[in-house]
C-alpha cells in the first residue's frame, strides 16, 4: 500500500518533468543559433556562409550542424574533398542528419568515385526515411553508374512517385518509361 502512495505522488513530477525539460537536440539548438549562416546557404551566398561556418566550427568544435554547412558551401564552391572533411567531421558528432550523407555522396560523385557514392547516398535514404525525392534520386544516379539498372529505375520510379521530375525524366530517357507525376 505504502509503495502505491508512493508510486502516485512521483506521477505528477515525473509529468511535470517531461513537460519542462528542454527535448530539443543539440542539432536542433545548434540550428536556430546559427540561422542567420543557414539563411546565406539558402540564399547561395556560398563564400560569405563559409567563412561564417569557419568562425563557428573554430568557435564550437564539436557541431555537427556547423561542420555540416560549412561542408554544404564547400561542395557548392566546388572544393570537393574540404567538403569530405567537413561532411565525416559533422557525422562524427552527430550521424543523424541525412542531408550530410546527402553532401558526402554528391562529393563523392562530383570525384568521381561511385562506390563510396552509392553508401554515403544508401544511408541518406536511410536517415530520411526513403521520403525526399532528390535523395532518392540521387541514389539511382549511383546504381545507374554502377550498372545496377534495376535499382535504378526503383530509386528513380519512387523519386518520380514523390513529385521529382528529373527523376521521370531520368525514367523516360533511360528506360523508355513515361511516368505521371503526383501533383
Amino acid at each position: 500500500m505504502e509503495t502505491i502512495a508512493l508510486i502516485l505522488l512521483f506521477i505528477p513530477y515525473v509529468i511535470i518533468r517531461y513537460f519542462t525539460d528542454d527535448h530539443d537536440t543539440p542539432a536542433d539548438k545548434d540550428r536556430r543559433r546559427f540561422s542567420e549562416g543557414i539563411e546565406l546557404v539558402q540564399s547561395k551566398q556560398y563564400e560569405e556562409a563559409c567563412a561564417y561556418f569557419s568562425l563557428l566550427v573554430n568557435r564550437y568544435p564539436k557541431s555537427a550542424i556547423a561542420f555540416l554547412y560549412r561542408g554544404i558551401c564547400q561542395y557548392q564552391l566546388g572544393n570537393y574533398h574540404s567538403a569530405l572533411y567537413d561532411f565525416t567531421q559533422s557525422t562524427a558528432f552527430d550521424n543523424t542528419q541525412w542531408e550530410c550523407f546527402l553532401y558526402k555522396g554528391l562529393s563523392h560523385l562530383e570525384l568521381g568515385e561511385i562506390h563510396p557514392a552509392f553508401l554515403e547516398l544508401d544511408k541518406a535514404v536511410w536517415h530520411s526515411r526513403s521520403e525526399n525525392p532528390e535523395v532518392l534520386r540521387f541514389r539511382g544516379e549511383a546504381h545507374y553508374r554502377l550498372r545496377h539498372f534495376d535499382s535504378a529505375r526503383i530509386d528513380w520510379e519512387a523519386a518520380a512517385q514523390l513529385g521529382d521530375e528529373n527523376a521521370a525524366y531520368f525514367l523516360q530517357t533511360h528506360f523508355g518509361k513515361p511516368v505521371q507525376l503526383r501533383k
